[in-house]
């Protein structure tokens, strides 16, 4: 039998082993709500303590998530000390806010708010204004940062319980803008939205086998003569040989579930495809661009596969013109040059889109083995709004100047007038796309503009 005194040491030995597991268990717990360098509250301590407890209370709140556009551009350019420091300075700053109940940092770059009902209009306000008040970094006030925020009013947070935090997320994504701040309030529509995406993302496959995308050429012109230059490959959906479903459905959210690349080999295929029937039909061959994600950079053997689809309809390389935008060069500024360098040495031409939209233009431009630069349409149309002089239209005519002397072939998208098309060629443009001359033509209709030269 065990001795009274071994049991008493046994019960005691227990006792304390339960008391330092609890302590070093509210230890670990407490450590798990705040952030390591700010100190501050985090996402778990504000679903702790408020968000899993004020749900089954219905007490009504609103609520907001959002992130730094661009992060990864201040980590680049500054470093991570500076990046954490800006974390940290948006986090106190918040708090400053008397309208804000809890400001929490949830992870990376991304942060939630708490404030009181405010309804959906001041809501929408005091967030535009608290952005535009943290509109650049504390270290270098030159610097411009921008944010993309979903925000959630009670009416729709209190139903939504545990899911406020996605349906802010939801309505997070659709702030797609560039160069501003982006303050998207979530609607049941949305919810409906994300997951028709979800759909097609799951029929993408079966929608490549049965034919429902369908490649559009936009055509360029060369304004010295205003002929045919060249064209754009565009691609719609034509769900169930229905409905036609824009890009802008559902690229952006195939580019975030890295499916985009589907897309991107499925219309350099039928590009390429067209080529060989063209070429054997005796028609004109003109270099179309093909749209180039930066998810699709990154896909193992990109260039290899690229090689292999020219190669099989005995396509010239040099009629693919591969278009980036300046944001894929962001995200791993070495890797992306060194592919765009691959591609120019297997005979490919390369475009970058969207010039104009990015922080590091001219950083990138002397790095990169650019055949041609499109100059973003904002520009393009501020040559109708703005008066002669303005700073939009000085810096449209040094783009050009600029390009003309790298020896870089420009570019100007969404020309829609004649004025707009005057002045580009006043100005030194060389290639035009855009409404004045055509609307994106199906393969058909292309053919016949080629037949007809």
């Amino acid at each position: 039998m065990i001795s009274s005194k071994l049991m008493i040491g046994i019960i005691i030995t227990l006792s304390t082993l339960l008391l330092v597991s609890a302590f070093l268990m509210l230890l670990y717990r407490s450590k798990a709500y705040y952030e390591r360098y700010s100190g501050e509250p985090n996402w778990w301590w504000l679903w702790d303590h408020f968000l899993n407890i004020e749900s089954k209370a219905s007490k009504p709140y609103d609520f907001a998530h959002f992130d730094i556009k661009d992060f990864k551009m201040v980590n680049e350019l500054f470093g991570h000390r500076e990046g954490d420091i800006l974390l940290e300075y948006v986090g106190h700053e918040l708090l400053k806010e008397p309208w804000i109940k809890y400001a929490v940092r949830c992870h990376n770059d991304n942060f939630a708010i708490v404030t009181d009902p405010l309804g959906e209009k001041d809501l929408y306000e005091k967030l535009n204004a608290v952005f535009a008040r943290l509109d650049h970094m504390p270290q270098d006030p030159s610097y411009k940062i921008y944010y993309r925020c979903g925000a959630v009013c009670s009416d729709t947070a209190i139903p939504a319980k545990v899911l406020v935090g996605d349906f802010a997320k939801l309505a997070q994504v659709m702030g797609t803008k560039q160069n501003c701040t982006d303050v998207v309030m979530y609607t049941d529509a949305m919810k409906a939205e994300c997951l028709r995406a979800r759909k097609l993302k799951a029929e993408l496959p079966l929608a490549v086998k049965n034919k429902e995308l369908e490649v559009y050429i936009q055509p360029k012109y060369n304004l010295s003569n205003e002929k045919l230059s060249g064209g754009e490959a565009l691609v719609r959906w034509n769900y169930q040989h229905k409905e036609i479903i824009m890009p802008s459905v559902f690229i952006p959210y195939f580019e975030k579930s890295g499916v985009v690349d589907l897309i991107d080999f499925f219309v350099l295929e039928t590009v390429c495809r067209k080529f060989a029937e063209w070429k054997k039909e005796g028609l004109p061959l003109f270099p179309l661009s093909v749209n180039l994600s930066r998810y699709t950079i990154g896909v193992p053997h990109f260039l290899d596969k690229a090689l292999k689809i020219v190669e099989k309809y005995g396509v010239e390389p040099a009629l693919i013109d591969f278009e980036l935008t300046e944001t894929a060069v962001y995200d791993n500024q070495e890797f992306v040059i060194d592919i765009m360098n691959k591609i120019k040495r297997s005979g490919f031409k390369l475009s970058m889109d969207d010039f104009g939209t990015g922080y590091s233009s001219l950083s990138l431009l002397q790095k990169m083995p650019l055949d041609t630069l499109k100059i973003d349409k904002g520009f393009v149309d501020g040559i109708e709004a703005d008066e002669s002089g303005s700073k939009g239209q000085i810096i449209l005519k040094n783009i050009l100047s600029m390009t003309k002397s790298m020896n870089i072939t420009s570019l100007s998208e969404g020309v829609e007038t004649e004025k707009q098309k005057d002045v580009l060629k006043d100005w030194g443009c060389e290639i035009i796309q855009g409404f004045y001359y055509n609307k994106p033509l199906n393969l058909s209709e292309y053919e016949s503009l080629l037949a007809n030269l």
